[in-house]
């Protein structure tokens, strides 16, 4: 039997508090390189911090979040419409970030595991959600465990990374194409 929409909710919020001070551990075999699902190209791992900064910004409040909430509380909208469109929103990304596929996947491919489950487990409970309102109880803390493993992702992402990309000035572009041969058009 699926679990309550209450019950998921407490999961969640019991998942927000255990990371809202300490670093989540899903995070922290991110951030020191370790994929035991094999994620990563070329033996490097920095794609997969990219990968991890953007999806879970996008499944979260950048992306999903806002039209989730307008059709919440859109009268047009049905509870089963926002269920779905709830569903569409994140199935994908949940997956990639946290799914395992088999022996050739065996860990969660890009480490979140966590968050994977909890996604199964909302949509897992929507039977007994009777009203809109419920959904967006449950939502809302969907919501802000999103927003905090963001700011861990987005924390510990190797920004120092940048300094090997230094903004060009229009002297070095000048001096760039008088050794290349190049004139510049003004």
């Amino acid at each position: 039997m699926a679990k309550d929409w209450r019950e998921v909710k407490k999961e969640i919020e019991a998942e927000i508090d255990k990371i809202w001070l300490n670093e989540p551990e899903e995070v922290k075999k991110s951030r020191l390189g370790i994929f035991p699902s094999g994620a990563g190209v070329y033996g490097t791992y920095l794609g997969n911090l990219v990968f991890l900064n953007g999806d879970i910004a996008a499944v979260g409040y950048s992306f999903a979040q806002e039209p989730m909430l307008k059709s919440l509380s859109n009268p047009s909208f049905t509870l089963e419409q926002c269920k779905q469109l709830f569903h569409w929103f994140t199935a994908d990304t949940c997956e990639l970030l946290g799914g395992t596929y088999g022996e050739k996947c065996p860990a969660p491919w890009m480490n979140m595991g966590t968050l994977c489950r909890l996604y199964k487990d909302a949509v897992g409970c929507y039977d007994t959600i009777k009203t809109k309102e419920e959904l967006k109880e449950l939502l809302d803390s969907w919501y802000i465990y999103l927003d905090r493993l963001y700011r861990w992702i987005f924390f510990m992402f190797p920004w120092y990374v940048g300094t090997m990309f230094p903004k060009k000035e229009l002297k070095d572009v000048e001096e760039l194409a008088k050794l290349s041969g190049l004139r510049i058009a003004r």
